[in-house]
């Protein structure tokens, strides 16, 4: 509160609005909300305003997709591999 987000707080947003999916596509408790993440079904999220990239989790909890930074600076974007 009062500062700038970090970069990490965009995941913790994408998280409540994934978990809220999960919940109003019938999940309703901890082990529907993981069967949720894992399927086919949670990739289809074209409708929920997310602030990161997201391509779903594996069967293992794994990401499918890794994260990304950029940073702007002079008008000149960077990545960032190891932020």
């Amino acid at each position: 509160y009062g500062a700038l987000p970090q970069y990490l707080s965009a995941y913790g947003y994408d998280t409540v609005l994934l978990i809220a999916k999960a919940v109003a596509d019938g999940a309703r408790n901890r082990a529907e909300v993981q069967a949720w993440l894992s399927s086919e079904k949670s990739k289809a999220v074209e409708d929920v305003p997310l602030a990161t990239p997201y391509a779903g989790f594996s069967a293992h909890r794994e990401p499918a997709g890794q994260p990304w930074l950029l940073r702007m600076e002079n008008g000149v974007f960077t990545t960032l591999v190891n932020p």
